[in-house]
């Protein structure tokens, strides 16, 4: 278990059995809070939840230019060496 671990996530996680799963893991969740229409939907003021937005932004380019959401291969070994790959590449080509 990490020490002081965080589960940052958008309103899409907003549900009790992820809530109770993560209290179960010792894991302190900073999830967005969906209002369902009922009341005002709201954003944890935790300060490291806006880096999940920098995370998102690389999946979403790598997805886009390594086309990862359209994976060819069977088995996770083969898939994750696809991934470490692209983000070698990502690194490559962008740092």
């Amino acid at each position: 278990m990490i020490p002081n671990a965080k589960f940052l996530r958008g309103v899409g996680y907003d549900a009790t059995d992820m809530y109770e799963e993560l209290h179960y893991d010792n894991v302190k969740p900073v999830i967005a809070i969906n209002g369902r229409g009922f009341y005002k939907s709201s954003i944890p003021k935790d300060p490291e939840y806006g880096k999940r937005l920098v995370v998102e932004r690389i999946f979403s380019c790598l997805k886009e230019v390594f086309e990862l959401s359209k994976n060819r291969f069977a088995g996770m070994k083969k898939v994750m060496t696809h991934i470490y790959s692209c983000l070698i590449a990502y690194l490559v080509k962008y740092l």
